[in-house]
């Protein structure tokens, strides 16, 4: 993929999704701090550098994972609770479906407790679907049948806006 396909991916998924708030951006920020200590790359002398990039960094790489995970501000904390009734809460099985490397990796480098991942990542999930529990094997099984990878990742619980992980 060429640097302005990237680009024009990037912009069309940022007028999409809402701006990282500041505990998002100090996170990224920390490790990508983080990552530049401990992990030397050479300049791709790609001119795609921003203000915080000290030339180290593979801004197109981190563009092309950006891209492939869609990084997203909220993740499973703010934004799963949105998708059920007021009133109700969800318990997410983190063990219940493959966490790409990409986060292992993130929050190995930066020490992320699981909960901030959490809230900052969508983990490797790119929609959740809440359905009716007497459904849920004939979804999965249907968007597998679609070439989608599916997982039962939690349920939906009895407490009033909390995320359960």
């Amino acid at each position: 993929m060429s640097n302005a396909q990237q680009l024009i991916e990037n912009i069309a998924t940022f007028e999409e999704d809402k701006p990282l708030n500041k505990e998002e951006m100090d996170t990224l920020l920390g490790i990508a701090d983080d990552m530049v200590k401990k992990i030397v790359l050479p300049c791709t002398a790609c001119h795609y550098c921003v203000s915080h990039c000290p030339q180290e960094l593979d801004i197109p790489r981190i563009l092309e994972l950006y891209n492939e995970h869609c990084f997203t501000g909220g993740g499973f904390i703010e934004n799963v609770p949105r998708i059920i009734p007021k009133g109700m809460g969800v318990k997410i099985d983190r063990s219940s479906y493959p966490l790409p490397k990409i986060f292992k990796a993130l929050q190995e480098i930066a020490g992320i407790d699981d909960r901030k991942m959490c809230n900052t990542f969508n983990m490797g999930i790119g929609m959740v679907l809440a359905v009716d529990p007497s459904i849920k094997d004939a979804v999965v099984n249907e968007l597998k049948a679609l070439g989608e990878q599916a997982y039962v990742i939690g349920e939906v619980s009895d407490k009033d806006g909390e995320v359960e992980l």
